[in-house]
């Protein structure tokens, strides 16, 4: 599920996270591509990521929830 307009980056950092992690696992989601869920994160973050490195975007957006709490 994905919130079109989530009314604060902590939501969609959450549901970010959690696809990130999905595809670190390899796992893939069938609207969101593995460069659009980086693009999201990096986003969020601040921080530039590339291909195939899903698991730091995700440890990366664990600090930033935990930081924006």
């Amino acid at each position: 599920m994905m919130i079109e307009n989530p009314a604060d980056n902590r939501v969609l950092a959450i549901f970010i996270r959690m696809h990130v992690k999905c595809m670190a696992a390899g796992l893939n989601h069938s609207k969101m591509t593995r460069t659009r869920a980086l693009e999201l994160a990096s986003l969020i973050t601040g921080k530039a990521y590339k291909r195939g490195q899903h698991a730091i975007a995700a440890a990366d957006l664990d600090e930033w929830i935990a930081a924006n709490r």
